[in-house]
């Protein structure tokens, strides 16, 4: 019974539904890129729209956002084109 839990485990962690709350996370972005809005405030914001697994791997396209917009700009642009931002979600 113990082998069933433990690989039942491993798979909600692998496809980020485990109540654990581990979140590994890989923010992409370019150097020459200047973002209107810090890089932890367009996270929280991809947060929010359940772009982002709870749990498990992500990987974050923050090099994706157009250059010159302002804070409302980026900020809708993270609304409206989160999903391709964040990859494709795998839970």
């Amino acid at each position: 019974m113990r082998s069933i839990d433990r690989r039942l485990g491993k798979l909600e962690e692998r496809f980020g539904v485990s109540q654990v709350r581990n979140r590994i996370m890989a923010i992409v972005c370019a150097a020459a890129n200047k973002l209107a809005l810090p890089e932890n405030t367009c996270i929280l914001i991809l947060d929010q729209q359940g772009f982002l697994p709870a749990s498990g791997w992500v990987m974050v396209h923050l090099c994706d956002i157009p250059n010159g917009l302002n804070a409302n700009e980026t900020e809708s642009f993270l609304r409206r084109e989160g999903a391709k931002i964040c990859g494709p979600r795998r839970s």
